[in-house]
């Protein structure tokens, strides 16, 4: 609580490290009050970004052709990095079986464990206005997480709230 505003300003920092171009997330994850991981939303590494994938992947092309997108609007998508699911028309959590990103919290989480660090008893600070979807804040009991923190508490799914309802794992807002 402490050190939210700091805490708060480095997960804006890393979140500009995203290479997600519908969202900027970051997460960083603490014990002790020292950082260990953070993570933000975005393919794994080595996988292409969205732009190279609409020139590339042979299933977006079917479904370009199946939206009847022009190459106009495919040519200015590529330009400007967009995300295929806005070039689709979807809204915010529509069209995510053509998203290849990973959230924030859940990259976070994955770089502690490739590197060998335990996450039991940490607290995960995200630079986001609502809660982890169901899986991710799932992921973050699993993982021992004992405190999330978020600029607004809004939970999106009602999954969610049962989860949290049945866990020992606190969500709060930064105390700015």
């Amino acid at each position: 609580m402490e050190n939210d505003l700091f805490y708060f300003n480095f997960c804006n920092d890393v979140a500009k490290k995203s290479k997600c171009h519908s969202k900027k997330i970051g997460a960083v994850l603490v014990i002790d009050d020292t950082i260990v991981c953070t993570g933000v939303n975005g393919p794994a590494k080595g996988i292409p970004e969205c732009s190279s994938r609409i020139e590339k992947d042979p299933v977006l092309t079917e479904v370009i052709k199946k939206y009847r997108i022009s190459e106009e609007r495919i040519r200015h998508a590529i330009i400007v990095n967009q995300c295929p699911r806005e070039l689709f028309g979807f809204t915010n959590g529509q069209g995510l079986e053509y998203c290849n990103a990973l959230h924030a919290e859940m990259n976070c989480l994955l770089s502690a464990t490739k590197m060998g660090i335990s996450t039991k008893g940490g607290i995960l600070y995200i630079s986001n206005n609502q809660a982890p979807c169901a899986q991710s804040f799932s992921s973050c009991i699993q993982a021992g997480i004992k405190e999330i923190v978020l600029i607004k508490i809004q939970f999106k799914d009602p999954t969610i709230q049962w989860c949290l309802n049945n866990s020992d794992i606190l969500v709060r807002e930064f105390e700015l």
